[in-house]
Formats: structure tokens, C-alpha cells, sequence
């Protein structure tokens, strides 16, 4: 036969629930902003790597195809993008920005600038519709603050490559800009 200090030992007492239960929701509270600003965070890298796949896509379908190629951004604020043929428009591949990067903003390098066309040989000309032809993108979240945010750009180099970096690093760090 059991005692009675040996059935109380059995199980759990309701204030052990509770303190596990505080315990359990302090830790959500702290972590929830972070792991919101971390969301945010992937979504600005998901959509500066989006753009910056897809303008070395442009530039490749160029050479392969032997003509001129266009990337275009759906619009100076939208991660989505296009690349097409320029003297047909046929479209090559497309990206919508909904697909995991909405939220973030983009400014462009002039600020009127959505495109950029890619001769056969792979080198960017300019536009043949007169808009400025795209240098720069900026890739950020409007969503979060300043000092959460980790903006990334993307630069177009003159010879037609393009390359990711972040204007956070400095120094001869690979990553800066």
C-alpha cells in the first residue's frame, strides 16, 4: 500500500501548470518580434536574389538566343519581373511578386527606371522607349524599422553582369557595396 507522500508525488500540482504556462508565454512575447522582423528579412533577400536571378537570366537568354532581351520589373515599387524578346515581346519567363516576396518595397537606379535590355552579345543598351535604363535596385521592407531592416541592392555592372551586396558592410568584405 502506497503512503500518502508517495501519492502525491505521482503527478503534476496546477501551480506547476501555471508557472509552466508563464513561463511558456513570456518566452512568445519576446520572440515574436523577432521571428516577425526575421519573416521580413528572408522576404527582402528572397526577393533581391528573385531580381537578381532573373537579370542574369535576361542577360543569358541574350547570348543563346542571339538577340536582344528585356528584363522588366512589373513596376518601380513590385519584386515581380518579366524578361522578354524586345523586338516581339515574347515572353520568356515571368514572376509574380506574390509568390513569397510580397512586402517588400524597391527603389530603382534612375528613379523612372523598370528595365534593362540586354544585347546578343550580353552587354545592356539603352531602352529603345526612352525611360532610363535600370543601374540599381534597392530591395527593402517597408514593414519594419530602420535598424530591423537588412536592405540589399542589387548593382548592374557596365559590362551586363549584375551582382548582390549589402550597403550594411563595409570594408573588403565580399558582401559590401
Amino acid at each position: 500500500m502506497l503512503s500518502i507522500c508517495q501519492r502525491r508525488n505521482t503527478g503534476i500540482s496546477m501551480v506547476e501548470v501555471i508557472v509552466t504556462l508563464a513561463i511558456m508565454g513570456f518566452a512568445f512575447m519576446v520572440a515574436i518580434p523577432n521571428f516577425t522582423a526575421w519573416i521580413y528579412n528572408t522576404k527582402i533577400r528572397t526577393a533581391a536574389e528573385s531580381i537578381s536571378y532573373g537579370l542574369m537570366l535576361a542577360r543569358t537568354e541574350a547570348i543563346r538566343r542571339n538577340v536582344a532581351v528585356r528584363f522588366t520589373l512589373e513596376s518601380a515599387t513590385s519584386s515581380g519581373w518579366t524578361i522578354a524578346v524586345d523586338s516581339d515581346d515574347t515572353v520568356i519567363q515571368q514572376r509574380y511578386a506574390a509568390e513569397g516576396a510580397n512586402g517588400v518595397t524597391l527603389v530603382t537606379t534612375p528613379s523612372d527606371a523598370t528595365s534593362v535590355t540586354y544585347t546578343a552579345v550580353g552587354w545592356p543598351r539603352a531602352n529603345t522607349d526612352g525611360s532610363g535604363t535600370l543601374s540599381q535596385v534597392q530591395v527593402d521592407s517597408s514593414k519594419l524599422s530602420a535598424a530591423d531592416s537588412r536592405e540589399l541592392n542589387i548593382v548592374l555592372n557596365t559590362g551586363g553582369g549584375s551582382r548582390l551586396c549589402d550597403p550594411q558592410v563595409s570594408g573588403n568584405d565580399p558582401r559590401a557595396c
